[in-house]
């Protein structure tokens, strides 16, 4: 074995690594914070009036509901928290779930059907033939979901009938354990 061999060993490990490593970030939940584009996964939030905020968030297939849910409740008592109130009024909840259906193929060994050829007594190693098998369809189902809140902050006793109150201060406190922190970005 040569050391030009082994160096392209190396170099389809570190490959094999870099795209296991791509496909396991692929697989995460939707992080707390701001979603990169319009429409994509993460927060999303429009200031109406002085008082009045409508707060999203997507998650993709990987996050839960409880976490979609959570993270707009969390960002809305973080405005509230910014901006001095006291707490915030739920005037109106929604929460949209997408229905998923992928269709693949998948075959049932891990490798294709290798034979030997013989040339007289003498074995020449594995060659493969192909496979005339139809392999059979799966369906892999998935949920996303998205949520919107529009909410009204307020200060002091929560006016009566217009939503349900929460307290800023203790909904942070209590959600921050719940909610991920966004990726840092050192320079």
């Amino acid at each position: 074995m040569t050391w030009s061999m082994i160096s392209w060993q190396g170099r389809a490990l570190a490959a094999g690594l870099c795209l296991v490593l791509l496909a396991a970030c692929e697989t995460m939940p939707t992080p707390y914070g701001a979603a990169e584009e319009e429409g994509g996964f993460g927060l999303s939030e429009a200031q109406i009036d002085r008082e009045t905020w409508r707060i999203s968030f997507a998650g993709n297939e990987y996050t839960s509901r409880e976490q979609v849910e959570n993270s707009v409740l969390y960002r809305a008592a973080e405005i509230a928290s910014g901006e001095g109130a006291d707490g915030f009024l739920v005037l109106k909840e929604e929460l949209e779930s997408d229905l998923l259906y992928e269709r693949y193929a998948y075959r049932q060994f891990a490798h294709p059907y290798f034979g030997f050829r013989s040339f007289g007594r003498n074995y020449y190693g594995f060659r493969s033939f192909p496979s005339r098998r139809v392999y059979p369809y799966r369906t892999r189902q998935s949920t996303s979901y998205t949520a919107s809140v529009r909410v009204r902050l307020f200060n002091g006793k929560p006016p009566e009938g217009l939503g349900t109150p929460y307290n800023a201060t203790a909904l942070l406190k209590t959600l921050r354990p719940a909610i991920a922190p966004p990726p840092s970005t050192s320079s």
